[in-house]
């Protein structure tokens, strides 16, 4: 007896010396601890210190080793059946006479623990719900808080186990919800929080029935306790995300509490977030109740209110700060609405608000008005470009007139985001835009007080309106360059100067994209700036300029041709680049490399082979990396015991405490741009990269545990690059090793793809996993199919589901179909029914002809001319590719049905819209056997009408493409002479450069065929427009050898002809290799 006093009492003093300031007496304190671990006496000593200590941070320390000792399941295992039963007998005794809040929280997480390793709580424990059961009912109100607190962490460690008794406890929730002592609801709450996931329909509501008083509980918490408040309130983040729709009838009751919290401006800040936060959940994921109740005008009454309010020093939006104010997460409100619901729900609404404000006296008002138009660009994009571009910018151009500069920032903002999201139809402007925000910046730049966050606006919108301007940038070049390159030649030091020097290079990238190999003459320029500002940075503002440096010299890297970016100047950049990463050990640097490498590998000049490894190398240290990582564990222990570990044989990844991840965002950055680098390598060199495709391949796949979407993003395609790279290398080299690689990619990665499709709640990644299954469909074809038996209609029935809107993100709980959708949701309808081609291409005509049967009503039913312009294009663009891809008789079912609605929509003024009908009457008509031989004389003549005032390239292009088509199949009714000449007239193809494989075909297997002298006739210019068609490289195999068989033909049957027509052609035609003896 005293010896095992005395254990006890040198285990109390071990603990005692864990609380002292001394880091030497803590650890020797720690191993000595560790020591007596082993010791099977060691646990029922804990128990005894539990018990008797007169100490009460001994005795919560004594509670946490405890838990410590048991926390996985093979250790609980492990212990005597006497020890565990004892352990269950006296826990609650220890409890009941406990009066310190510390002990009693650390006692309850050791209840909960005890109660995870039950597999029948009822049976193997009563002693658990007898103490509930009797202390909930207790008239002392410590003991009701002490017996909710239990039940929080039980229902915390042990919620599946509660299931089968979900019942009793919501009856007992029912109870406590109404207890007086506020603590207890409180804790009620959190364990209904902890319940969610384990309701099922039989439940459901019992559960929904307690959702008014819930809301009750949490407005009283308000008054009184941030903290809590917003604890309380993840409740329904999580009732949002259930799969039972618990929250159904009392989304209009949450969404009224929220608003009605977030706009009482007496309530805490972190409260009022909060009640934003969920708001935004539910516009996400409950956007057909949101419309269905009516709530969209009173959401935007207080979302609009509350940016009113916004403080200037609060302007920038894209804070994602905790300290965020609900006055500036508002506009993520706005932002949720405008990407979730249909634009005519808000823009007209939006335009209400934006007109009045602007109008104001307030400053504030007036900036809110502009920032409100500017929010919804991305989400309505189609719906403003089609009916409001030129009336929004009219009235934001009036904002910078605006006498206070935060009006101006808020109209640059609306600009900034119309220049970004309203592409193309924005690129009209460019003669007014352009011109504008050059000399808007150079006005900033040179007066009195410059203001910085202005000119960060006003290049924003430059750099977004500019890079998708493609040709149409070329008048603007010479201003553009000599206004962006002055500001590069400066040699002032200054925060404004060198701020100016890094907005430079982030323009000059922006328009390498839209001019690519026109930027040419400005490169040797350019390449001198980049020697002055890539090498021998030692400050952190001159680093700034040098990340951006590397991403401007990746982004022209990716888009300017070999004869610039010579062999020289490609290898010298990827020294570069390895330079930088072993100087500088910084996750930006190493991120802005890996993006340049990216670009230097798609380029024909560089030469990675043997640098390849230290390149890998230092992609794979980016993946595998864990700086930057915080590991999070569940909050209940003491600090001074956060990495006590008694059990040294405990295996990381089996810890029961992990309570996950998080990672700082240029960590993230770095790991995306590391994943998107190593896969575009291996697409480009992939007989090299074999070696480590398999490593690259398995530390992508574990990137989705940092819950990042774009880390995700970018995994997924990488994967699929992977895939794609490894099937490249076994179609040149067909060995074994690759072979069976590539079948285990592909079973991996296909179901993993699907089922992404189908539960992922983020619409973003399930866009993402339809992206890569098409490019493997397209790029590997027939082998992913063969992944299982079912593959094909796997894949059918997924996109059936995403074309019905029955996806996890399709708030699928909704059963009434509404034909308005938001935005983002007709692209996610698009994604996956370009699938479907795709399909059509691998399995043949014979196979597909009742699967398309199956999608054809949902197709023509999005062509209806109530749906959106691009409803209506992908509509129409997914029949056309479908009947293409099937070739033969395809069309025949469906001629009568959709000849008249293609020609409909050849009349809308969308430019996409009217390019896909021209390809898909082109296409009906060849897939038709002659069913619509009595209309062809209709739609050339359409043909002719359009071709008058059509501007677009793309169109005209694809009505030179669909005649040859009409000519093509049906001749032989069809006025050829004139038929042909309006085909030459429509030539040369100036975008769609495809096309001419359409038109050359023709040209050989029709016009020459069948009406030779015809094509003698013409013999000039239809050599001319051979010369441009094999310049392209788009023309098959098969096609370019039939058209050299009809030149040769020409030459010997036509010599004069011929002669003549070839002094017209230019000596660097690839006609002229055909005759290299000469003519």
């Amino acid at each position: 007896m005293a010896e095992e006093t005395q254990t006890v009492n040198h285990i109390e003093v071990l603990l005692q010396q864990l609380l002292t300031p001394d880091n030497d007496v803590i650890k020797k304190a720690t191993e000595a601890l560790k020591g007596l671990s082993p010791d099977p006496a060691f646990l029922p000593t804990l128990c005894q210190v539990l018990t008797t200590s007169q100490n009460s941070q001994v005795r919560q320390y004594a509670a946490v080793l405890l838990r410590r000792k048991i926390v996985k399941q093979r250790q609980w295992s492990a212990l005597p059946e006497e020890i565990r039963s004892g352990l269950k007998c006296n826990l609650f005794d220890v409890l009941a006479k406990e009066d310190q809040s510390p002990v009693r929280n650390s006692l309850a997480q050791l209840i909960g623990t005890v109660a995870h390793h039950c597999d029948d709580i009822t049976s193997e424990w009563p002693q658990l719900f007898e103490f509930l059961n009797k202390y909930v009912k207790s008239e002392n109100s410590l003991e009701r808080q002490v017996a909710m607190s239990v039940l929080k962490t039980v229902s915390a460690e042990a919620s599946e186990q509660l299931q089968p008794l979900l019942k009793d406890i919501l009856d007992l929730c029912a109870q406590t919800l109404y207890d007086g002592n506020l603590i207890v609801p409180y804790y009620t709450i959190l364990v209904m929080n902890n319940l969610v996931f384990e309701v099922s329909s039989v439940e459901m509501k019992q559960f929904a029935a307690l959702i008014p008083r819930i809301l009750e509980v949490i407005k009283a918490l308000a008054l009184h306790d941030e903290e809590e408040t917003c604890a309380a309130m993840d409740l329904f983040d999580s009732l949002v995300k259930c799969e039972v729709p618990v929250l159904h009838p009392h989304v209009k009751t949450v969404v009224d509490f929220c608003l009605n919290l977030a706009a009482t401006e007496e309530i805490d800040n972190s409260a009022r977030v909060k009640a934003l936060e969920v708001l935004s959940c539910l516009v996400t994921l409950k956007k057909k109740a949101i419309q269905k109740l009516n709530m969209v005008q009173p959401i935007l009454d207080v979302v609009f209110s509350l940016m009113c309010k916004c403080d200037e020093e609060e302007e920038d939006l894209e804070d994602s700060e905790e300290t965020e104010k609900a006055a500036s997460y508002a506009a993520r409100i706005m932002d949720s609405l405008a990407l979730n619901l249909p634009p005519e729900k808000i823009v007209t609404q939006v335009m209400r608000y934006s007109a009045q404000a602007i109008h104001s006296q307030q400053p504030s008002e007036r900036k809110a008005g502009y920032v409100a138009l500017g929010i919804i660009a991305e989400g309505c994009s189609d719906h403003i470009t089609s009916k409001y571009l030129e009336q929004f910018l009219q009235e934001i151009i009036k904002g910078f007139d605006d006498v206070h500069p935060g009006v101006r920032n808020g109209a640059m903002f609306a600009l900034g985001q119309f220049s970004e999201h309203l592409q193309p139809g924005i690129t009209k402007y460019a003669n007014e835009l352009i011109p504008f925000l050059v000399n808007y910046a150079v006005k900033m730049k040179e007066s009195a007080n410059p203001s910085l966050s202005t000119l960060t606006r006003t290049y924003y919108a430059l750099e977004a309106y500019v890079e998708n301007l493609e040709k149409d940038v070329f008048p603007f070049l010479p201003e553009l360059m000599t206004h962006l390159l002055s500001l590069l030649d400066t040699a002032e030091t200054t925060e404004l100067a060198l701020k100016l020097k890094e907005f430079s290079f982030s323009c000059i990238a922006s328009i390498a994209c839209a001019a690519k190999t026109n930027l040419n003459p400005y490169f040797p320029q350019i390449m001198e700036y980049f020697k002055m500002y890539l090498f021998g940075i030692e400050t952190e503002e001159m680093q700034e300029i040098q990340l951006q440096a590397l991403e401007t010299l990746s982004s022209m890297a990716r888009e300017m041709d070999e004869e610039t970016f010579t062999e020289e100047v490609a290898n010298t950049c990827v020294s570069l680049g390895l330079a930088l990463i072993a100087q500088f050990n910084d996750p930006d640097v190493r991120r802005c490399v890996y993006s340049l490498l990216s670009s230097l590998a798609t380029l024909k000049t560089t030469n990675m082979v043997s640098q390849l490894q230290p390149i890998v190398n230092y992609m794979l240290e980016s993946l595998k990396s864990t700086e930057g990582v915080k590991v999070h564990y569940t909050a209940e222990d003491n600090p001074a015991l956060a990495h006590f570990e008694l059990d040294d044989t405990a295996e990381e990844d089996d810890d029961e405490d992990f309570a996950g991840i998080s990672i700082e965002n240029a960590y993230l950055d770095e790991k995306e741009d590391a994943c998107t680098a190593l896969s575009d390598i291996a697409l480009q060199y992939y007989e090299n990269f074999m070696p480590y495709i398999e490593e690259c391949y398995q530390e992508t796949m574990k990137l989705g545990e940092y819950g990042s979407s774009d880390v995700t993003k970018s995994s997924l395609k990488a994967l699929a690059n992977f895939t794609i790279a490894v099937y490249d290398y076994n179609k040149k080299m067909a060995d074994t090793v690759s072979d069976t690689a590539l079948k285990a990619m592909l079973g991996e990665l296909v179901p993993k793809f699907l089922e992404q499709v189908r539960t992922e709640r983020d619409r973003s990644l399930a866009m993402t996993a339809l992206y890569c299954l098409q490019e493997m469909l397209d790029s590997i074809g027939e082998d992913v199919l063969k992944v299982s038996d079912d593959c094909f209609t796997t894949i059918v029935s997924t996109i059936k589901a995403v074309l019905c809107g029955k996806t996890a993100c399709q708030d699928e709980d909704e059963e009434d179909e509404d034909e308005e959708q938001a935005e983002y949701d007709t692209f996610l309808l698009e994604y996956a029914a370009g699938t479907l081609p795709l399909l059509a291409k691998i399995v043949g005509s014979e196979i597909f002809t009742p699967y398309l049967a199956q999608f054809m009503p949902h197709l023509v039913k999005k062509c209806k001319p109530s749906c959106t312009s691009t409803e209506k294009s992908y509509g129409v663009g997914t029949i056309a590719e479908c009947l293409d891809m099937m070739g033969g008789d395809s069309g025949v079912p469906y001629a009568a049905q959709l000849t008249p609605i293609f020609l409909r929509c050849m009349k809308d003024p969308d430019d996409e819209l009217r390019n896909n009908s021209v390809y898909a009457l082109g296409v009906l008509v060849t897939t038709s056997n002659g069913a619509l031989a009595p209309k062809y004389g209709q739609i050339l003549q359409t043909f002719d009408e359009m071709i008058k005032s059509e501007k677009y390239p793309r169109a005209r292009d694809n009505i030179c493409a669909s005649t040859s088509r009409i000519l093509s199949a049906g001749h032989a009714q069809l006025p050829v002479q004139q038929v042909y000449s309006l085909l030459l007239d429509l030539l040369p193809i100036t975008q769609d450069l495809g096309e001419y494989e359409t038109v050359c075909k023709c040209f050989a297997d029709c016009m020459y065929t069948h009406y030779k002298p015809m094509v003698a006739e013409t013999m000039p210019q239809l050599l001319v427009i051979i010369t441009e068609a094999l310049k392209t490289d788009k023309l098959s195999t098969a096609t370019s050898d039939k058209l050299a068989l009809m030149i040769k033909d020409l030459k010997d049957t036509e010599p004069e002809r011929f002669q003549t027509a070839m002094s017209a052609v230019p000596t660097d035609s690839p006609i002229w290799s055909l005759f290299p003896a000469g003519l």
